[in-house]
């Protein structure tokens, strides 16, 4: 899923993804923020990403239209913490990048 390619002496890492589970490989991450909207909210699986989050780490999962729902563990565990605004993203499809 990703590569390393070295250009001018400097390395980038280009990931091939739809985002919907992540990238464990470079895991933990302090912020996880999703740029395309979940269509059904109550049906995306969150788990991968919440396993790929640090102890004081926040999700921000934007929807396709709707809130930008910010989460954070409290305690261990993942819980919704904040709602901002009222938003319009591009819709996330799984399976395509």
């Amino acid at each position: 899923m990703g590569y390393f390619k070295e250009e001018e002496g400097k390395r980038w890492r280009i990931v091939h993804g739809d985002g919907s589970e992540g990238f464990e490989e470079t895991a933990p991450y302090d912020r996880i923020f999703s740029t395309a909207g979940i269509v059904d909210i109550h049906s995306f699986d969150i788990s991968s990403l919440e396993k790929q989050l640090s102890p004081a780490g926040r999700i921000l999962l934007a929807q396709n239209h709707g809130p930008l729902l910010e989460y954070r563990k409290v305690n261990g565990k993942l819980e919704e913490t904040a709602k901002y605004g009222d938003m319009s993203f591009v819709p996330l499809i799984k399976g395509t990048a």
